[in-house]
């Protein structure tokens, strides 16, 4: 645990059974609250597929033709 951060009480939203009761205890608590945040688009490695932005290799629409063969590796 940090220097000068208290623990949580363990009885405060849900008691010892909250998801979060175990945070300081170990790694291994870390490791099984990380583990349910798995299918997160932040935790996954696939990018997701309803991106905004364009990725560096992909040519966007206000790209002119100087950039587009520049790009196109």
């Amino acid at each position: 645990m940090p220097r000068g951060r208290k623990r949580p009480p363990s009885a405060a939203h849900g008691g010892s059974e909250s998801p979060t009761s175990g945070r300081w205890a170990n790694d291994e608590c870390w490791r099984r609250i990380f583990s349910m945040d798995s299918d997160l688009e932040a935790f996954s490695r696939n990018p997701t597929h309803d991106n905004f932005a364009p990725l560096a290799f992909q040519p966007s629409a206000m790209t002119n033709c100087v950039n587009q063969r520049f790009l196109s590796y």
